[in-house]
């Protein structure tokens, strides 16, 4: 069985190119969005990172609960 290995280099070389033009294409489409969001709301554009218990961390995902918290926390450690 003859191998073609030309055309196999080929398909694997187009194959990459479409899977790279994806993620380019892709990457820049959400960049934009990012963009036109942050110059619309700049914090609906910090909430809209809220995506995880990690950045639920900064303030701009905190809730009212979490707000009231903090404020209570705070003020103790001013009054002493």
């Amino acid at each position: 069985m003859k191998r073609h290995f030309i055309t196999e280099f080929a398909l694997f070389g187009l194959a990459s190119l479409t899977l790279y033009s994806f993620v380019v294409v892709g990457s820049s489409c959400i960049a934009e969005r990012d963009k036109e969001l942050a110059a619309r709301s700049p914090l609906e554009a910090a909430q809209d990172q809220c995506y995880s218990k990690r950045a639920g961390s900064r303030p701009a995902c905190w809730s009212e609960g979490d707000w009231e918290a903090y404020c209570q926390r705070v003020q103790c450690k001013e009054g002493k």
